[in-house]
């Protein structure tokens, strides 16, 4: 077990730590990665690592689905943590999911990714990397490591899911629909963008320059509101997404205006969008692809997490079950990209800190099996 580097895991991901401050001693670049044979797409990938202590492992660190990917200052910030602990981190901007869609390409632009992680010159060769990945980085993760496992040593799953359109569906809820729990209000404008093909003349979308003109308008409002706790408050994100909509016209604005939930009613459209859609986004679902998968995974979750339910990482570990090694830490201590605090009593917060120990054994494992 690398004890140094969790203990050094521990002094900036613990419930301690000050979520703004990140290790000083750790190198960044972004690296160019060529497009490659079979058609793999020429990307861009954040490299961490070490400033002043050696590189004892690697770790390819997969984005979810956001705008800034490694660049956003949560994933920047973890990815210092975990080279600060002496992994060499590569963390590939994956364009598909930089654009807020859901599409097969983003399987390619992971594995770029790998090639580009794997080749790298300061990586340890006697060591295989790990993966590990973030909410909606969890359906590329796994496909990648049901298609690439020999050129992996371990898989982290932090807050990842298993059926797309059950986390649809939570995304869009309310308190009545998801068992009276808190889902992010921000999210909405992401669900609709992925459904835009199947919405049509009722919402103001008589052409595909239509679609792309309402993307482009929930992508601006996403980057006006993600990452910026306090909209999540009182619907402050209401003057954000009106100003927005001031810009489109007529049915258009309107629809805006309801997928931004500034105006009730996006729900329905959503369902019937889904209803129209068929089988279209069977191939989200990752679990068809876990017989392949001989590495061991580590999934982790919090239970508040409110963008995808920790019952998505059950009904994972469910289906990885019977083909490899597996666990499931559950934990009140990380929501979707954050620390939640200590709120606990004394017996829950022991119980917390037992877990907490776990998901950071289990990052400074990531890297551990031999080539």
């Amino acid at each position: 077990m690398r004890t140094a580097s969790t203990r050094r895991l521990a002094r900036w991901l613990g419930p301690w730590a000050r979520p703004t401050s990140a290790p000083r001693d750790v190198l960044r670049e972004v690296l160019a990665i060529p497009a490659g044979s079979e058609g793999r797409p020429a990307i861009e990938a954040i490299v961490f690592r070490p400033a002043s202590r050696p590189i004892t492992g690697s770790v390819l660190l997969v984005q979810g689905l956001h705008f800034l990917g490694a660049n956003d200052p949560r994933l920047d910030r973890f990815a210092r943590v975990l080279a600060h602990a002496g992994y060499l981190v590569l963390s590939p901007l994956l364009p598909t999911y930089l654009q807020l869609l859901v599409r097969p390409s983003v399987l390619d632009e992971l594995e770029a990714g790998l090639e580009a992680l794997l080749a790298h010159p300061l990586r340890p060769r006697d060591q295989l990397p790990g993966m590990m990945s973030i909410s909606f980085g969890s359906m590329p993760a796994l496909r990648i490591a049901a298609r690439r496992g020999e050129s992996l040593a371990n898989v982290l799953i932090f807050g990842g899911f298993a059926d797309f359109r059950r986390t649809l569906r939570f995304a869009i809820g309310d308190g009545s629909s998801n068992n009276g729990r808190a889902h992010d209000p921000l999210n909405a404008p992401a669900v609709v963008t992925n459904l835009l093909p199947f919405l049509g003349a009722a919402e103001g979308l008589e052409s595909d320059a239509d679609r792309e003109r309402l993307r482009r308008a929930m992508l601006t409002y996403c980057t006006r509101t993600w990452g910026r706790p306090a909209m999540k408050v009182d619907r402050a994100y209401v003057p954000v997404a009106q100003a927005i909509a001031a810009e489109l016209e007529g049915p258009m604005r309107a629809f805006f205006l309801r997928a931004c939930r500034v105006e009730p009613g996006i729900e329905p459209v959503i369902e019937a969008a889904l209803a129209r859609a068929g089988d279209h986004f069977d191939w989200i679902d990752p679990r068809p692809a876990f017989a392949s998968i001989h590495r061991p995974v580590t999934l982790v979750h919090g239970v508040t997490d409110d963008v995808i339910p920790f019952e998505e990482s059950r009904a994972l570990l469910e289906a990885l079950a019977p083909h490899t090694e597996v666990s499931l830490l559950l934990t009140g201590l990380y929501g979707h990209t954050h620390v939640d605090g200590v709120g606990h009593g004394p017996r829950e917060l022991a119980g917390e800190l037992v877990a907490m120990v776990r998901i950071l054994r289990a990052m400074a494992s990531l890297s551990d099996r031999r080539a």
